[in-house]
């Protein structure tokens, strides 16, 4: 689900640019900047908020125990990583690398954490396995190739496709 969530984020910012017909250029930036601000933004800073809400909640939808203060801790960190996401909407050009960056070393390591605990109690079945590649992998990787594509677009663009603000 947040892998369609994502997805979808990053199609509407691409629609968006096309329907106030922006170069191509611009409207790549903006399904980066859709999926940063939308996916890794305000859908992040809720999950942060939730954890540190009802840490309980969360730890236990996480299969942690319960009093678990690392919920705290993932709670305060993506609250801060997402609004560093938010600031996509303002701050463009070489800024959309940090969030990406960020979210990419957190959502790959996440990978690797599900994999080692549902390894450890026997249950990563390759059906999961997939499930958890797409679903922490996914968002990182389409953002990774949207920032990606606009580095190459950007490179070869005119200035006056670089500085027209259509959005």
């Amino acid at each position: 689900m947040f892998l369609l969530i994502a997805f979808a984020l990053a199609v509407a910012g691409f629609v968006h640019g096309a329907l106030v017909r922006s170069p191509v250029v611009k409207r790549v930036e903006l399904a980066l900047v859709y999926l940063l601000a939308g996916y890794f933004g305000l859908v992040m800073l809720v999950v942060g908020i939730f954890c540190l809400a009802v840490p309980e909640r969360a730890a236990a939808m996480l299969g942690a125990e319960a009093g678990n203060p690392f919920e705290l801790f993932v709670g305060w960190a993506f609250c801060g990583m997402a609004l560093a996401a938010l600031l996509a909407v303002r701050l463009r050009g070489v800024y959309l690398v940090g969030p990406i960056v960020a979210w990419s070393v957190d959502f790959f390591g996440a990978v690797q954490v599900h994999w080692v605990e549902y390894s450890a109690a026997g249950r990563l079945t390759p059906r999961f396995a997939a499930f958890i590649v797409l679903e922490h992998a996914g968002p990182p990787l389409l953002a990774i190739a949207l920032g990606w594509w606009l580095w190459r677009l950007s490179r070869s663009a005119s200035p006056a496709q670089l500085k027209s603000e259509s959005s």
